[in-house]
């Protein structure tokens, strides 16, 4: 087919003898085509080009046995032309294992090979773009083959850094020398990932002390397990200043604000009402790796009618849900294990009581008193928010709470078929939590607004004295 082609260089001795030499530079496999005229020859013109419709014209003048099959080999390998590959070459998360490979190259770039895989040495150093510190690699790998060296590293420090890669290879001289690969160094980035709650470190008299009636401030600091600083921000606090020192009798409770700095520290301010011991508490909510925002409440389903509102209760099934808005067309908000035959149980059909609870934190996008209802078919609903019931549709109740933006709320969903007829019971349920206020027409509860687990960070709740 068409492909790589070289003209060779014919010198000729005199005596119907020639020389012809070529001087390759792709390896792979070729046909040779020798062509031979005479003066007496007709007026045909030789190839010149090499191509075979070219070849195809000429075949009257082609030597027996034409073409000649011969193999051109890879040279030997040099280090720099050797070249590599891999998303270890830009970098990646704190701790996670990152890959790549040093393809082996000749001279003129043919891949190529070593009889023993130890005949080639590799050095991987990772520098510290900033100050040129030589860094010290937690976890290194380098296997060697006959074609290629694949290396897996770990970063645990983020940060921009500088890897160089560079191969001694085999050399007729007593000692190889290292030379570096084509491209290196190559320049990576390593990114924080996830904030670690028993990482989390805070800072400033407001977090011990504070006065009523005053601002008090104290700074929150994001770290991950690695010790990075969260230095693009993003993460969500939920925040509390408990009551005076009967704080488990009495509801009074403070909500600090908390300032996104975008540096991985928050600056929290908070204005106590009352004098006293005060408890100060701090979550991290889990966030996910890969999206921005929430992603929906942790769901408990049970197969009876009062696990919702029982915290001790076992669910039978047990996810987190994206948002609290389903359709049960056949009436079963969960499908039982099957009973063994021939014995049916109770648990397999809807008459014997279903329930779920959503549970978990809800940021409110703005500021402002927010509503919330229930849009519910053959079920009754609750919501509590910041232990605050909003929604009862037992009583038909209805109530707003306030919410500050970007700030962090508890929140508790429970449904039960407790109280609807039985004979609706066989029919189709759903439910839909939505949310409004005087600004924002009502809508449903989205999963980006939705946490479903939050972590105390270490050290919390701290005592707080309020003077």
């Amino acid at each position: 087919g068409r492909g790589v082609a070289f003209r060779g260089k014919v010198i000729d001795y005199g005596n119907s003898t020639y020389l012809v030499s070529y001087y390759p530079t792709r390896a792979g496999i070729y046909r040779m085509y020798i062509t031979i005229k005479t003066p007496y020859s007709s007026p045909t013109p030789s190839p010149s080009v090499g191509v075979l419709e070219e070849i195809s014209m000429s075949g009257q003048y082609l030597t027996h046995n034409a073409p000649y099959i011969i193999t051109i080999i890879p040279d030997a390998i040099r280090a720099e032309r050797c070249v590599a590959v891999g998303a270890g070459l830009v970098g990646g998360k704190a701790g996670e294992v990152m890959s790549l490979q040093v393809l082996y190259r000749d001279r003129y770039n043919n891949p190529t090979s070593v009889q023993n895989v130890d005949d080639v040495k590799i050095k991987f150093i990772v520098t510290n773009v900033v100050n040129g510190d030589v860094m010290v690699i937690p976890y290194l790998n380098i296997t060697k083959g006959y074609t290629n060296t694949t290396v897996t590293y770990t970063m645990q420090r983020a940060g921009k850094y500088a890897v160089t890669i560079q191969l001694a290879t085999p050399s007729p001289a007593p000692t190889s020398t290292y030379k570096s690969i084509v491209g290196s160094p190559y320049f990576i980035t390593i990114s924080p990932i996830l904030g670690d709650a028993n990482s989390v470190v805070l800072r400033g008299v407001g977090m011990r002390s504070g006065g009523t009636n005053v601002t008090n401030t104290f700074e929150v600091m994001v770290y991950d397990q690695f010790a990075n600083l969260h230095t693009t921000g993003g993460d969500k606090l939920y925040v509390r200043v408990l009551g005076d020192a009967n704080f488990t009798v009495s509801n009074i409770y403070v909500v600090p604000r908390c300032l996104d700095n975008l540096n991985g520290v928050y600056l929290c301010t908070y204005t106590p009402n009352n004098p006293g011991a005060h408890q100060l508490v701090v979550k991290l909510l889990q966030l996910q790796a890969n999206s921005p925002g929430g992603w929906g409440l942790m769901g408990k389903y049970f197969d009876n009618e009062d696990g919702a509102w029982d915290v001790n209760a076992t669910p039978r099934v047990r996810r987190v849900d994206s948002m609290v808005r389903f359709l049960w067309s056949d009436g079963v908000i969960i499908t039982p294990a099957p009973a063994p035959a021939p014995t049916l149980t109770l648990l397999s059909h809807p008459l014997a009581g279903q329930s779920a609870r959503w549970q978990g934190y809800v940021v409110a996008p703005r500021t402002g008193n927010w509503g919330f209802r229930v849009a519910c078919r053959n079920l009754h609903a609750t919501v509590i928010v910041e232990e605050v019931m909003v929604v009862d549709t037992f009583t038909n109740t209805s109530a707003k709470i306030s919410m500050v933006q970007d700030g962090v709320y508890a929140i508790r969903v429970m449904a039960t078929t407790r109280g609807v007829a039985v004979s609706a019971d066989m029919v189709s349920k759903s439910i839909d939590l939505l949310w409004s206020t005087d600004i924002i027409t009502e809508q449903p509860v989205s999963s980006f607004f939705l946490y479903p687990f939050a972590d105390e960070v270490k050290g919390s709740p701290f005592p707080l004295l309020v003077r």
